[in-house]
């Protein structure tokens, strides 16, 4: 009889051990679970980085196509200016000499 009790008190405490053994093992699934949900985001976060890298650097490249059109209508600008300045002395000089001619006779 002594036997048998061993025999089923080694089952029991066995049979205890596996249910331990086996607790740990879906511990374990539930880590490896949340990590996976967790390698997901993360590679989603470096996909919504890597594209927004990608839009700046297209934007970066608009922006100095159009930096470059505004510095060519500022160059523009500035010597329609001088031209502008330039006929506007020579029409007031034409108008002194041409005032000093009248006064003149």
């Amino acid at each position: 009889m002594a036997t048998i009790q061993n025999n089923e008190r080694e089952i029991s405490e066995r049979e205890k051990e596996i249910n331990e053994l086996v607790k740990s093992i879906n511990g374990l699934a539930e880590i490896f679970k949340e990590l996976q949900t967790m390698v997901i985001d993360q590679g989603t976060v470096l996909d919504r980085i890597d594209y927004n890298i990608e839009n700046a650097a297209t934007y970066m490249q608009d922006a100095h196509v159009q930096l470059e059109k505004a510095s060519t209508y500022q160059e523009k600008t500035k010597a329609k200016l001088c031209i502008i300045l330039l006929a506007l002395i020579v029409f007031i000089l034409v108008v002194i000499i041409f005032y000093k001619v009248v006064e003149g006779k």
